[in-house]
C-alpha cells in the first residue's frame, strides 16, 4: 500500500512536472511572429511607442494611396491622419521626446510638438516600416 501511495505520488508530480516545463517553454517571444511584428530592441529606426512590441500593417485607403495602423495589446491605431476610420494613437502608447533648451529658447521639441509642453518621437520610421510591408 505504502508503494503504491508513493509511485502514484511521483507519477502526479512527474505530470505536473512536465506540463509545467511545457507550457513555460511557449511565451510570446517564442510564438510565430505575424507580418508586421515589431519590438523595441530589434527595430532599426526609432523606436516611438511606449511599449516594447507591436504589429504594424500598411493599409490601402483607396486610390493607390497607403496609411499605417498599429496594434498594441489587440487593439488597433491610426499611427497617419489619412485613416478616418480608426482612432490615433492615444498619447499614453505614444513615447515622450526629450527637449532641449537652446540658447534662449526653452524647452525646444525637434520630434513632434503636441502642445506647448507635451514632445513625441516621431511616428515616421514605424511609417516608412509599415509602407514597406504594402510593397
Amino acid at each position: 500500500m505504502y508503494n503504491k501511495f508513493i509511485t502514484t505520488t511521483f507519477f502526479l508530480l512527474s505530470i505536473g512536472f512536465l506540463s509545467t516545463a511545457c507550457t513555460e517553454g511557449n511565451s510570446i517571444a517564442q510564438q510565430e511572429k505575424p507580418a508586421g511584428y515589431v519590438n523595441k530592441a530589434s527595430f532599426q529606426g526609432k523606436w516611438a511607442l511606449t511599449k516594447d512590441e507591436a504589429i504594424l500593417k500598411c493599409v490601402n485607403v483607396g486610390g493607390g494611396i497607403t496609411g499605417t495602423t498599429v496594434e498594441i495589446d489587440g487593439q488597433t491605431y491610426a499611427l497617419s491622419r489619412n485613416i478616418n476610420n480608426v482612432e490615433f494613437l492615444p498619447l499614453q502608447y505614444w513615447l515622450d521626446a526629450p527637449t532641449e533648451d537652446i540658447g534662449t529658447f526653452k524647452n525646444v521639441c525637434s520630434d513632434v510638438m503636441i502642445d506647448s509642453k507635451t514632445c513625441k518621437v516621431s511616428l515616421n520610421d514605424m511609417v516608412q516600416y509599415a509602407d514597406k510591408l504594402c510593397k
